[in-house]
């Protein structure tokens, strides 16, 4: 696959923050973009996939305070679903 280019645009507040961002990270923008949207393109398809998510992004494993499944029992009776 070739180089693609394309051009965005952004809000001047988003934009802002994009470059802001990029600056402090030391980093261009489009590597910040590229490691953003490498990292997010995809949806996890479990609890157990986000704690994996969560521990790769900081060398830590996620401490609960309560298991996956209490947290989606309880969204599910906020939404009037249980």
């Amino acid at each position: 696959m070739g180089d693609k280019h394309t051009t965005l645009e952004l809000r001047n507040g988003l934009a802002e923050r994009l470059f802001t961002l990029a600056e402090r990270e030391g980093m261009s923008v489009e590597e910040l973009l590229s490691r953003v949207l490498k990292l997010y393109t995809r949806k996890p398809s479990s609890a157990t996939e986000v704690l994996e998510f969560v521990k790769q992004q900081t060398g830590r494993k996620p401490i609960l305070l309560k298991s996956p499944l209490e947290v989606f029992r309880a969204g599910y009776k906020e939404e009037g679903l249980l």
